[in-house]
């Protein structure tokens, strides 16, 4: 809602120019990087902030304060999976009680190839079964030297993203103070769906390869 609010960006890159938005670019020549970026965009009392990547934890703090304040404040980290944001930001220094005021929620995300519809019919008519028809797809025969019009041999085309999504409830919050609990299983209790339910149920729709879906097991759970 760029009419209404003010929205700020601290990017590396810039990718995309966004009209009625104000992007700021991490220069290293001039040396401005994110939590520097950061703390200039506070000064021009925005309210959405996109940091590109929380990286240390100058920026971690900076950003969960710029929470605190009443700030909307959108970001990137890298982690195995939701529960993990938390755990990561505790390892850069942050202290439970900001992560516990400051955190809203966590989406986890990754893309997988989708398998071409076209192809998806094709061999599921060698097999003699039956299909739903996909809009937009040509009769290709049973000729399996024909290159598919709509991959182009490739067997795939596009991507799909499956998501995690973790919302700070009580009980993960006052988590946030612990060392012991497991934030996972206690993510699962409060409501999550892995990741990795929706990939393999993917798996057995026949939308992805079975052998990209068993990644999901080779970097989370």
């Amino acid at each position: 809602d760029k009419e209404r609010l003010n929205i700020v960006t601290i990017e590396d890159p810039v990718e995309y120019l966004i009209d009625g938005i104000s992007q700021t670019e991490v220069s290293r020549s001039q040396r401005i990087d994110f939590s520097k970026g950061l703390r200039a965009l506070l000064r021009q009392d925005p309210d959405v902030i996109l940091i590109g990547e929380i990286r240390d934890e100058l920026t971690a703090s900076t950003a969960i304060r710029a929470a605190m304040t009443g700030h909307l404040v959108l970001s990137t980290i890298h982690t195995e999976d939701a529960p993990s944001a938390i755990v990561r930001l505790k390892n850069m220094g942050i202290q439970p009680y900001m992560i516990s005021a400051g955190l809203r929620g966590v989406l986890a995300q990754r893309l997988f190839r989708k398998k071409c519809p076209v192809c998806r019919q094709k061999r599921a008519l060698e097999k003699g079964t039956a299909v739903k028809s996909f809009e937009g797809a040509k009769e290709t025969g049973n000729d399996a030297s024909s290159v598919c019009p709509l991959c182009r041999g490739q067997k795939t085309i596009g991507r799909k993203a499956y998501f995690e999504l973790l919302e700070c409830s009580e009980a993960i919050k006052k988590a946030c103070f612990s060392e012991t609990i497991d934030l996972y299983q206690l993510a699962l209790k409060e409501g999550m769906q892995p990741m990795s339910e929706q990939i393999r149920a993917a798996v057995s729709a026949n939308e992805i390869e079975i052998e990209e879906g068993l990644t999901i097991d080779e970097v989370g759970r």
